[in-house]
This record gives structure tokens, sequence and C-alpha cells, in this order.
């Protein structure tokens, strides 16, 4: 119902409660009272004033007093200066609401900090404004806990009581006071939680604010309102992926073992719901960025329990387990691909000219470097890249600065070539070191379940490489775990009698138990105690090719030596002899004879070379850089019928002679061609000889 006397007043909804109490008098009179009695405490307040601003007196001077003079009232007064609200408000007062626009009261608040709390407590002001005696705004309430921003169209349980009579007691309300959970919007503060178990907070609270109504308190350390606001929607999306901001993440941790590398997978308490392929992935990147190859696992426990791709982390495993990674298949992208993707993992250059060689070496099987002065660093991606590729046989990498620091890079991709029939390492700085490592990584991986390494590879080159003496034993040890090795190259590596004398036993037993056919050890300051020493650790029925240029300095060789050297050999060279030739009337199974390089070998040294190679399996021979001079002799004319008409005639013959006349010529070629026919190639020119058969 509405009465016409309050026509004035705000619309009041009748409930039984509130009918018992009666007004006494009207709104209207006790607003006139309320202003009158300012008027009277801000007249009495300035005559016992000892000082006044000079705002405050010209204020009072341009509006008059609207209470009686004689009236004091203390600080009962209030002076609405609001606007009033443009929303509707609910205040529940003992189940009783009331609507309409209600008088806004001014309060000030304060927040003092308790010092064995370490919290704030949050103080209102002397007085609360009255309505009706009894009532109060719901958002004064929200001033004091959260500021003066607050969220309109919200209900607040209010208590009966009055305004309080002191500051002590205005404390202990607002302690005291049971104020009903709200929720606000997150886009106010980003700092409230309504339930520290429900939903994760950006803030952790302290007692007094769970004390306030589970509501943190602003603190200093965060940025005003305006700057929150701008940072809303990240934090949002932080506080829906924590799950506590109280209590630390449990981390375990599963280590996968993956060929000869154990990894360690941690495991977080939201990747315990992943399954085992989870963790396979997982292992497989880890492996990736260790060794530049991606494998394709299978896993197992260590008893062998084969895991299944779907099952569940947690169920399956416990924390700490080792867990058994088997190679099922290698991600293998084209090479260059692969060369790409680790220089740029590696932050290294690549050049256009190694990824051609690279792409090429898939078809043809040959990797050829050669002659590019690549670095350690630089031939890292060049390795990562060619494993796996089963299709490479042959690897030059002759003429370029691999040195020691880059054995172990090639080591890696070595392993993983099981066609490689040909390597060649010469002129790359590598010392013994780098020969220790090669040894090491062999012993390694034979020791581990007789696994061999490089099983296909026949040719190895090592020359040019300043090896030394100390590389005798760990030589051994290389020759000994490849089992197919028949070309040892060690051309110029500074090895000295000394090596040989000191590790004779070791060095015998090893090539007896090789399966070497072909040794070049020329360029090595031997001399003939060294030789006697290699000749003795050879084996007659086995070896087909001795290469020793260079190795000796004295006049002739010891009978010892000659002995030891025509007693089994099938290929010699002696190049940068002095003017003596070996007896080869008895060595029956030589097949080539090398004597170039020796200028006091003439006439007559080829002549008896080819005259005692009758009967004999001899094919070759060759005496470049020799003594031989124009005209020949017609025995030496005749040498060369009786041996191509022998039971093994001669295929290549090749000799340097100065100034070859026509004559020579023309009864070189007549009796080359004579035998061979259309087979023989033959090139004479005024300084050389080369007589050869065409291959079929």
């Amino acid at each position: 119902m509405i009465d016409n006397d309050d026509q004035d007043l705000e619309n009041i909804y009748r409930i039984p409660d509130l009918e018992k109490e009666s007004l006494s008098t009207s709104a209207t009179d006790s607003y006139k009272t309320a202003i009158r009695s300012v008027g009277q405490s801000a007249n009495s307040r300035e005559h016992s004033s000892q000082s006044t601003s000079l705002r405050s007196a010209r204020k009072e001077k341009a509006e008059g007093a609207f209470v009686d003079k004689g009236e004091f009232v203390d600080d009962d007064w209030l002076i609405d200066d609001m606007r009033p609200s443009s929303k509707r408000r609910r205040v529940n007062v003992n189940g009783a609401f009331t609507s309409g626009n209600t008088c806004k009261n001014k309060i000030s608040t304060k927040l003092s900090k308790k010092d064995d709390e370490n919290s704030y407590v949050a103080e209102s002001g002397r007085h609360f404004g009255q309505m009706d005696g009894k009532h109060f705004r719901s958002d004064d309430i929200s001033d004091i806990m959260f500021g003066e921003n607050s969220n309109d169209g919200e209900t607040v349980v209010i208590e009966e009581s009055d305004s309080p009579t002191s500051t002590q007691n205005n404390r202990l309300s607002l302690r005291s006071r049971p104020v009903k959970k709200r929720q606000l919007k997150l886009t106010n503060f980003g700092l409230q939680s309504s339930n520290t178990e429900d939903m994760p907070s950006i803030t952790r609270q302290t007692p007094s604010s769970v004390a306030m109504g589970n509501r943190a308190p602003v603190s200093q350390n965060f940025p005003p309102l305006a700057q929150n606001m701008s940072t809303l929607s990240s934090q949002s999306n932080l506080t829906n992926l924590m799950t506590s901001h109280t209590v630390a993440i449990p981390v375990t941790s599963l280590k996968v073992r993956v060929k000869y590398k154990l990894l360690v997978v941690p495991v977080f308490e939201i990747d315990m719901f992943e399954t085992i392929s989870w963790l396979a992935n997982q292992a497989s990147q880890r492996y990736y960025k260790l060794v530049g190859l991606r494998p394709i696992l299978s896993l197992r426990t260590k008893d062998g329990a084969i895991l299944t791709f779907d099952d569940p982390l947690s169920l399956v495993i416990s924390s700490n387990e080792e867990i058994e990674g088997n190679v099922e298949n290698w991600d293998l992208p084209p090479v260059t691909e692969r060369y790409d993707q680790t220089c740029k993992t590696l932050n290294i250059v690549g050049y256009r000219n190694i990824r051609t060689i690279l792409g090429s070496s898939e078809t043809s099987g040959v990797l050829d470097l050669w002659k590019l002065s690549l670095r350690a660093s630089q031939f890292l991606p060049v390795f990562r890249a060619i494993q796996c590729q089963n299709s490479l046989k042959k690897l030059y990498l002759q003429d370029n600065r691999l040195s020691d620091a880059g054995m172990e890079s090639l080591l890696t991709a070595f392993e993983s070539l099981p066609n490689l029939a040909i390597l060649d390492l010469s002129c790359n700085l590598i010392s013994y070191v780098g020969i220790k490592t090669l040894a090491n990584f062999l012993l390694q991986k034979q020791g581990q379940e007789g696994k061999t390494v490089a099983k296909n590879l026949t040719d190895l080159n090592l020359g040019h490489n300043s090896l030394g003496d100390g590389c005798c034993t760990d030589l051994s040890s290389v020759i000994s775990c490849l089992p197919s090795l028949s070309m040892l190259n060690l051309s110029s590596c500074d090895l000295t009698a000394k090596c040989l004398q000191q590790h004779r036993l070791i060095w015998e037993e090893t090539i007896q138990k090789s399966s070497l056919t072909s040794l070049n050890i020329s360029h090595n300051a031997l001399g003939c105690l060294g030789m006697e020493h290699l000749l003795k650790s050879l084996v007659p029925e086995q070896f087909l090719n001795l290469d020793l240029s260079y190795t000796m300095t004295v006049t002739s060789p010891t009978r010892v030596f000659v002995d030891h050297l025509r007693s089994f050999l099938t290929q010699v060279r002696l190049s940068q002899k002095k003017p003596y030739v070996i007896g080869i009337e008895e060595p029956s199974r030589l097949i080539s004879l090398d004597l170039s390089c020796n200028p006091k070998l003439g006439n007559d040294a080829l002549y008896q070379s080819l005259a005692a190679a009758k009967n004999t399996d001899l094919e070759e021979f060759v005496m470049e850089s020799c003594g031989v001079i124009s005209p020949l002799s017609s025995d030496l004319i005749d040498a060369i019928m009786e041996k191509l008409s022998d039971r093994c005639p001669l295929k290549n013959l090749c000799f340097t002679c100065v100034k070859l006349d026509k004559i020579d010529m023309e009864s070189l070629q007549q009796v080359w061609k004579d035998h061979w026919g259309d087979l023989s190639v033959i090139k004479l020119t005024e300084n050389s000889v080369k007589l050869t058969v065409c291959e079929t």
C-alpha cells in the first residue's frame, strides 16, 4: 500500500515483520532536523576551534547555516552529496527487503597491519549512515573490504546492530560480523578465489584474508586496477592450467635405454595420464638431440614384458623404473634434408657443394669429399646425415682437416654404415691419439655381445698422417677388430724400426691372424733392421702386394732382407733404391715388380729383370723414372718376346726411356701387337713406353 503522506518518499514494500516498526515522524521532518543540526554543529565548532582553513571560512561565508546556533550535534551529521543510484538495491534486514534508491553514505576506511598476524584489518569510520535508524547500504561493506569498486545488483547480509559507538567497537563488529561469501568477477582485481580447493589462485592467501571471507587483500606489490585489467586474459588462462597454488606438483622420472644411451624422461603429475606412446615419443626426441638420428621405438620392461602403446603410464610403470627401448626402424628423411636440419640444429653453416655431393651419394654409394679442407666441426653435420645409409660403400675423406677431434663424430656414423668397404683418411692431421680413439671404439663394440663394427671394410688408408711409433699397439688392435680388412696403407706415417722392434711379437701375431693381403708402408724410415722385422711378421702365402718405397737409405740391402723378400712376395715395389737388383730368378710367385724412381737402374737392369722373369707368374713390370736410354738392344727385344710367349705372358710393361728413336718404337709396337692383337693398347712417346692390354 502507498500512503498519500509519503508520496515524496521512496516506495516501500510492506512486510509483516516491518509493519511493527512504525515511523514516529515522517522522513521529510527527519531530514530537515538533521540538516538543521548540521548547521548548529558547524557553527559551534567554528567558535571553539583555534584556527580554520581559508577555504572553510569562505565556504561558511558563502553558505549559511541551516541549524540553530545554539544546537550542538557533535559528529552526528550527514551531507548527501552523491547522486541517486540508477539501479535498485536490495538489503536483507531480518528477512525484510527494501527496494528503491537509498541514500548513499560516505564511509571512511582504514587498513592497519597487525604485527602478530602480518595481515590487513579493515577499520570502519566512526559512524555509519542511518536509514531509519536501522539500515545502511550494502555497497558500504564492499567499500570497506575491496575499496570503492563493487559490482551492482549484489546482495550482502547485514546485521541488526546500529552504528558503533566507538572506533574499537567498529573494529570488533567488522571482525565478528559474518559476511556472506559473494562471487566477484575475476576482472575486478585478478586476485580473488572463492575456494582454495576448487579454483586455483594466483596469490597465496594469508590468515587474515581467510578471516575476511576468503578474499585476499590488495597487496602493495600489485599494480593498480587499470594495469591489472590489461593482463586479465593471460592470468585467467594461467589459473585454468594450475591445479594448486600452494602445493608443489610432484615430479617422477623414467629411464629409457636406447642402444647404449640411458635417457631420463621427467613425468609430471599432468603427464601421468599419458600413454606408453607418449613415453616412446619423448625418448625418441631425446635420442635424436644426442645422436642426430630419430629411432622408431618399441618399449618393454627390464624383465622382457612388452608394453602396448595404448597403456596408461600410471598403470604399468612405477617411478624411476628403467625401460628398454628396442629400435624397430629409423625415421630417415633424404640425406640432403638431414644435412640441412642438422646444420640448423647445430647452428653451422651448410654448403651447397656438400649438399650436392651428399645427394649423389644416395644413388652411387660413393661419398667423395676429398680436398675440401673441412674441419671437424664442418664434418659433424655430414657424419650425422649419412647415418644408417646402407647404400654407402666408399667414403673418401683425404686431404681435409678432420684431426683427432673429428674422430669421435666419424665413429658415430662408422657404426651405422654396415656396407662400408673403403675408408680413406689420408692426410687429415690424425695422430696416435686418433688411432687410439678408433681402437678403443672398436674394442668396446666388439666386447658388447660380440658385435662387429664395419665387418665389410676391406680398404683402410691412413697414409700421410703423423702417427709415430707410439701407435703400433693401437694399430694392431684396429687390424684385429676388422675381420675383412685386406688393404692397409701406412705410407708416410713417421714409422721407424723402433716401432717394429719394441712391439714385434704383438705386430707379428696381429698380422698373421688378419686378412691383410696388401700393405703399403712406403716413405717410412724403417731401414734394413725394420724391414727385416717386418718381413719376418708377414705370411708368405698371405700377402700379394707390398710397397716398400723410400724405406731404406743403405747402398745395398742385406742378404737376410733379400732372402725374406723373395721367399714369398707376389708383388714388389722397391722405389728409390740404390743400383741393386734383387735376384728374381727364384721367386716364381711374383706377379708384379715395380722398380720405379731408381735413376741408376739402366738398360742392363731392365734386361736382367725380364730375362729372369721367364717361366714365372710375372704379369706386370714397371720401371719408370729410371736410367733407360735409347737405342734399345736386340737382347732386350728378344727377352720381351720370350716373356710374351711364356705360359704367363706380360700384360703390363711400362718404363721411361730417354730419346726413344723411331726404330725402337716400331720394334716394340710390332712385338706387342703380334702377341695381343686387337687387345693391345700401345702408347709410345720420346720419353716413355706403355704397353698394356685392354680389359674385356
